[in-house]
């Protein structure tokens, strides 16, 4: 039984994507039955995709097929821990980084400092017979994966940025939000694994010379691939570290309405299911490098309310892209949401679409916004920006339409 499911129309309204939860991907009827001249979504071999580097390591393997309905990547990745399903190459990357610190985490279970004191989190109490049980990771073969949140356990506005164990004991979140910091992920993943084991770490009689043995010791190979991907840069790392999940929530409204929103659109983002504090302070980032921008808060009332990942990273990657544009490149005065997709007029009068996308493909939502935008009269050079790539007949299409592609742009997000 099918239990949700989110289209969403992105560039130009033309990217169509359906995320059916939890692990489903089905291709929407705007891409079941193509017309001439229309492409299917391309079957690209993942060792095409990516390179040798990702495609597999001591901790995962990336499986040799990727679906591309919808201009994300759907991938499979194995872990020691589990299959995860991906829903866009951001997404993977992010997998792939916090697989990396599961097995740091996991190899605790024999250092001495862990058995000399373990507490029992759901408990409350330490564990003195000698049996300890890194409980949360020998039965990760039993949580289920997929696009489910962790609900009170990883929702940082439901229970006051407290994350709680099984019998609800809260637990230390400080200490938490530090093991994080050095093991380079986002303190409140949707990852059912990463959660249990933080959480028995940071619960840990010894947690803090636990802590700093991680510091000292975890090999980041897949840190910079996460804060790549997540676009976590060194200052919303540093925030999400000091600062706890309501100080961070409070921090990000007091500057959302300083932008001039209103309430109700501080909330859309606030109290959003699917954005926990780290997308949210990631957001409200970006809109911040956006203050002169007519119009900004336009992008609170656009954001998706659905609890899915992979969407809310693409609207967190894509204010950054705009972000990143406005500092580095041109600044951008205004802000339009035309076709259901935010569009960034610059100071020279040219128009942007900035879409995280991994692979361009010409369809026919694509071919019907384009031609839709003509007939209303847009006049003046439009760009394009994607973080992937795209085929020969999208770039020969775009450029019929004035529509200036630039791709592999993920550069553009916004770094301090």
């Amino acid at each position: 039984m099918i239990r949700k499911s989110r289209t969403i129309f992105h560039v130009l309204g033309a990217a169509c994507i359906t995320i059916t939860a939890p692990i489903i991907i089905s291709q929407p009827r705007c891409l079941a039955a193509t017309a001439d001249g229309y492409e299917n979504p391309p079957k690209t071999p993942v060792s095409k995709i990516l390179p040798p580097s990702m495609l597999q390591g001591k901790t995962y393997r990336v499986m040799d097929k990727a679906d591309s309905a919808g201009m994300l990547y759907s991938l499979s990745l194995w872990t020691p821990f589990g299959w995860y399903y991906p829903h866009s190459l951001a997404m993977l990357k992010i997998r792939i980084a916090e697989s990396q610190a599961l097995e740091t985490l996991q190899n605790m279970r024999n250092d001495p400092l862990f058995l000399q004191g373990l507490v029992d989190y759901t408990a409350g109490t330490i564990n003195d017979t000698g049996k300890a049980l890194f409980n949360p990771l020998q039965t990760i073969g039993r949580i289920p994966l997929g696009l489910e949140k962790f609900g009170h356990s990883i929702q940082a506005r439901v229970n006051e940025g407290v994350v709680q164990g099984e019998t609800g004991n809260l637990l230390n979140m400080e200490a938490k939000r530090k093991l994080v910091y050095n093991l380079g992920v986002d303190p409140y993943t949707d990852n059912p694994q990463l959660q249990n084991a933080l959480n028995t770490v940071a619960s840990h009689q010894n947690s803090g010379a636990l802590i700093a043995k991680v510091a000292q010791s975890f090999i980041p190979g897949g840190v910079g691939i996460a804060v790549s991907a997540a676009t976590l840069n060194s200052n919303i790392q540093s925030k999400l570290r000091d600062n706890s999940a309501p100080e961070l929530q409070e921090a990000n409204r007091r500057a959302l309405l300083q932008l001039g929103c209103g309430i109700a659109q501080v909330n859309n983002l606030l109290y959003a299911k699917g954005y926990t504090v780290t997308r949210s302070t990631a957001i409200t980032d970006a809109m911040t490098e956006l203050s002169g921008v007519r119009e900004i808060c336009q992008f609170l009332a656009f954001i998706s309310t659905d609890n899915i990942p992979e969407i809310t990273l693409y609207e967190q990657m894509q204010i950054q892209m705009a972000a990143g544009y406005n500092k580095r490149i041109k600044a951008i005065t205004r802000l339009d949401i035309l076709s259901n997709t935010p569009v960034f007029t610059d100071i020279s009068g040219e128009r942007h679409v900035f879409a995280p996308l991994d692979i361009l493909y010409w369809g026919p939502l694509l071919d019907e916004r384009l031609t839709k935008t003509k007939a209303d009269g847009e006049k003046g050079t439009a760009h394009l920006w994607i973080t992937g790539t795209a085929t020969d007949l999208a770039k020969s299409k775009l450029k019929e339409h004035t529509v200036t592609l630039h791709e592999k742009a993920e550069n553009v997000i916004n770094e301090k």
